[in-house]
């Protein structure tokens, strides 16, 4: 067990990584011992953080040590880690770069602070750290948070009439799977079955997940403090598909019929003009993006890149990196018509996705699937959902009602079940 492991690692006499500190801050919840207290300063004081975001790991991890023995001390520390860590976080950016250890601090800080509210049973405060860590007040109705840690899961929420919805797990004997399907349980669906539609606000590696709700609701992932809009006037659809890949990929072009309005300008990239740099170039012009090629997962922590066409130098991937550091200034709405891009990565301490790429460059909306997309069914079912949102309908709202006529149509339809909406 893991109690046994961390204890021949302090049999050498040698001190503790921060890692091995993190571990041991984790194991001691359900198997401290006398010696833990000074394996954790030892183990600290042997590894002076150097940077602003390393000081806010250090202290994350002091106050997650400490929160069961001393809370108030805890909650301090933990309280001050995240404030620390989010201002290296703001520091790194503004010069150019990203401060992983700090966002390990504030997320860890976060993950603690919930679990600590739902051991004392204050659910809603528990609920209302989902929305502070995203930067926004968490909605008073129709709003499902989840969380998962080591040992522990929590689902807390709020039904259509404000009432608290919660189900905390402290010892648990296996992960959430990945098709979530049953996880919610039934008087949380009857409770939230009412609502026009269902902000989730799940904690990675959760979010990016199918099957939350029953597919007659509709409901998104909500990573926006706000609802963007693209400016007024006229705007540019762009649109990329039959894409030539490289031969080594033994790949074939997608089919794609945009629906396009009067008022938009058609841009479209095809073929070996479909390359990483050419859709960079075009995305940040446009206030509609449809992008239908093939979604990949790479291997390591799972995160999902388009294929594209191979530049000159052999490159044809565009990657959740890539798309980050784009400014997308006319607030598109993204279809990506691409199996598997909706899927998240394995990362804990940021919410890894392509859509949340595109939401963290700009984008108001993006629409994805977890599961493979039938080629000549995807235009259809993508500009269906187009067409209800031009005539008024919430994205949500668009996708469920879409999603619900495919799955009355055929069963064999229940690839409509995986595309989710991310705002």
């Amino acid at each position: 067990m893991a109690r046994d492991e961390i204890n021949q690692a302090l049999a050498t006499g040698l001190p503790l990584t921060r890692h091995g500190v993190a571990a041991l801050a984790d194991i001691a919840r359900t198997h401290r011992v006398s010696g833990d207290v000074e394996a954790v300063r030892q183990g600290l004081d042997s590894d002076l953080p150097v940077t602003e975001g390393q000081r806010a790991f250090v202290k994350s991890l002091q106050g997650r040590f400490l929160l069961d023995v001393d809370p108030a001390q805890g909650h301090a520390l933990l309280m001050d880690a995240i404030e620390q860590a989010a201002r290296a976080e703001a520091a790194a950016s503004g010069a150019g770069w990203t401060d992983i250890t700090a966002q390990h601090a504030r997320a860890y800080g976060f993950t603690s602070l919930i679990f600590d509210d739902a051991r004392r049973e204050d659910f809603s405060a528990a609920l209302a750290r989902f929305g502070n860590e995203l930067g926004f007040d968490t909605p008073g109705s129709c709003v499902l948070g989840l969380t998962e840690d080591t040992e522990r899961q929590l689902l807390v929420g709020r039904g259509a009439d404000g009432q608290l919805l919660k189900q905390y797990i402290p010892t648990r004997t296996e992960r959430m799977p990945v098709d979530m399907a049953d996880v919610v349980p039934p008087d949380m669906v009857k409770a939230l079955r009412p609502c026009g539609s269902v902000d989730v606000l799940a904690r990675p590696p959760l979010q990016g997940r199918s099957g939350l709700l029953p597919a007659d609701m509709a409901w998104r992932y909500r990573a926006l403090a706000a609802a963007r809009q693209p400016p007024v006037g006229r705007g540019t659809h762009l649109v990329v598909n039959e894409v030539r890949y490289a031969e080594q990929r033994n790949e074939s072009p997608l089919r794609w019929t945009a629906r396009i309005t009067p008022d938009e300008d058609l841009v479209t990239l095809t073929d070996l003009a479909a390359t990483p740099s050419r859709v960079l170039a075009e995305m940040p012009k446009a206030s509609e993006i449809d992008l239908a090629t093939h979604g990949k997962v790479a291997p390591g922590p799972k995160s999902t890149y388009l294929l594209l066409a191979p530049e000159t130098n052999g490159s044809d991937m565009l990657t959740e990196e890539l798309i980050r550091k784009m400014k997308l200034l006319k607030a598109p709405l993204v279809i990506l018509a691409a199996c598997d891009a909706a899927r998240g990565t394995t990362a804990l301490h940021e919410l890894g996705s392509l859509p949340n790429a595109f939401l963290a460059a700009g984008a108001r909306g993006v629409v994805a699937a977890t599961l493979p997309i039938p080629d000549e069914d995807s235009s259809v079912f993508f500009g269906n959902v187009r067409d209800r949102l031009r005539a008024g309908s919430p994205l949500g709202t668009a996708v469920r009602d879409e999603r619900q006529q495919w799955l009355q149509r055929s069963a064999s339809n229940n690839w409509v079940n995986g595309v989710l909406v991310f705002e």
